[in-house]
């Protein structure tokens, strides 16, 4: 199988972690916990609040272990949120290591705006954003004013703060079902309060939290499809004394009702997807050659026809966040631009054929097909030549848009006749889009990097979700993945070559 499923699961983990930091607790705290996945040890996280003069900062540190097939993924994710005793915001700083390369952000509020400075493989990016807009408190200013609130008695407790993991994205928290129930921490039970809470920033996912008459966070639960995140209360020797790197990728393969003969020559599909937990199917994107009928609460049908495509709606193109330049796409590396130059040597001015044949240099550039590389830039892509299907989606993106060609990745499944031991599958998967007039009309034409110069686009690909990778962009999109992790079902109606 020419494909190398699964990157957006690493994604995943990576902004569920930042959504698994329960702060309650309204005075100056260190906490420590032992983060659990499909019931083994993936690692520790460390949380603390710390005040000196007028300046309260609130940070925390997630480290995660797990394994893709033999290969073992280490990942860092780090926050730090600076604000004035009154719930001004000052400053805050968001780190996420997945790649060989941290990506930092840096944010500084003037009275002009928000400076945002993106650093990744010593290439720094600066840009003003305007103020967020509405009203939100800064994290330790929601944490006081939830603690005040469950002290209350409050029956339902919303609170609307911010992430900086991935920008200015303003999140509400809604908290109900408060009642007492004592928690399971690492090797202690604590009496606490229970509730739920639901989040902006990840619709549908209801995490379970229990906390301590103090308001400290002692356990949370966070439910991804069939998996499951959860953090629980321990002593810092504990929390750092070794995980287990859980397996997590051959769970979420998906077995059809059964195997479709000749994929790769597959020019027509039909999918009946469905929630084996019978709860409510994501929103599931259509393109120019897939259309999707929702069938009921839990199954939605896909067509996928590649002899069909349809003109994209031009009202709804971006193309300036379509072409610009981003932490994982940094148009202005000149290594991207010379690999670009290279690749199209033999090509004409027709975009179409342009597109190709940065495809195929893609494929042929990435030499090491693994599983063992975390969610890497184009820039690390281009130095390393190593990855598997997102290192290609990425990198082809980037090349595009040096080329100027809007472009964008999509996260979705492809079918594959094996794959990690199992056979006739589909795998999350994840390839790029490129936005061409085809008969001066506007076209998403979807292109797949990890399959080799001489093979088609197949319609054994089913997208999920689109993501531009651009600075701006907030969870909503991985977050739809994740709901169908482990507990999507899929059943092949139609497959004709």
């Amino acid at each position: 199988m020419p494909a190398r499923p699964f990157r957006p699961l690493l994604a995943l983990l990576a902004l569920l972690a930042l959504f698994a930091r329960p702060a309650i607790a309204g005075e100056d705290f260190d906490r420590w916990y032992v983060v659990l996945l499909a019931g083994q040890r993936a690692g520790w996280s460390h949380e603390w609040q710390a005040t000196e003069g007028d300046r309260i900062t609130t940070a925390s540190v997630m480290s995660l272990e797990i394994r893709r097939g033999s290969a073992v993924i280490e990942f860092e994710i780090e926050g730090e949120f600076v604000e004035t005793t009154r719930g001004q915001p000052i400053s805050a700083r968001s780190s996420q290591a997945i790649g060989s390369q941290p990506v930092v952000r840096e944010f500084l509020w003037t009275d002009d705006g928000v400076e945002i400075t993106t650093t990744q493989g010593g290439r720094s990016t600066t840009t003003t954003q305007d103020h967020p807009e509405g009203r939100w408190l800064t994290p330790a200013a929601a944490s006081d004013y939830v603690l005040a609130r469950m002290r209350a008695g409050a029956e339902t407790i919303s609170v609307t703060s911010i992430d900086t993991s991935s920008g200015l994205e303003i999140i509400t928290n809604e908290m109900t079902g408060f009642r007492r129930e004592d928690a399971q921490a690492w090797e202690r039970t604590v009496p606490s309060i229970r509730c739920e809470v639901e989040t902006s920033a990840a619709p549908g996912v209801v995490t379970t939290m229990w906390a301590d008459e103090q308001g400290n966070a002692v356990r949370s639960e966070i439910p991804l499809g069939g998996l499951t995140i959860i953090t629980v209360m321990a002593d810092r020797a504990t929390a750092m004394s070794g995980g287990q790197a859980p397996e997590v990728m051959v769970d979420t393969l998906v077995a059809p009702d059964h195997p479709i003969r000749r994929p790769r020559e597959t020019r027509r599909g039909v999918y009946v997807l469905s929630m084996g937990d019978g709860s409510e199917i994501p929103e599931i994107t259509e393109t120019s050659v897939q259309a999707v009928e929702t069938l009921g609460r839990d199954s939605a049908r896909v067509i996928v026809d590649l002899d069909d495509a349809a003109p994209s709606d031009a009202s709804d193109i971006d193309r300036r966040r379509l072409l610009a330049s981003s932490a994982m796409m940094d148009t202005g590396d000149q290594a991207l631009i010379d690999l670009t130059r290279r690749s199209l040597r033999r090509a004409s001015n027709d975009p179409m054929e342009r597109a190709e044949a940065l495809r195929r240099a893609v494929y042929r550039h990435i030499r090491e097909k693994t599983l063992g590389v975390g969610f890497a830039s184009a820039s690390e892509v281009c130095q390393s030549r190593a990855g598997d299907c997102s290192e290609h989606a990425v990198l082809l993106a980037a090349l595009l848009r040096v080329d100027g060609i809007p472009s964008r990745v999509v996260s979705g499944l492809v079918y594959a006749d094996t794959f990690l031991g199992r056979d006739a599958i589909f795998g999350f998967h994840m390839w790029t889009q490129a936005l061409i007039d085809v008969e001066g009309k506007p076209r998403w034409v979807d292109l797949d990097a990890t399959l080799s110069p001489s093979m088609p686009f197949d319609a054994t690909h089913i997208a999920i979700v689109t993501a531009n990778l651009d600075n701006e962009s907030g969870s909503a999109e991985m977050m739809t993945i994740a709901r169908l992790l482990g507990v999507l079902e899929i059943r092949v109606e139609e497959a004709e070559q």
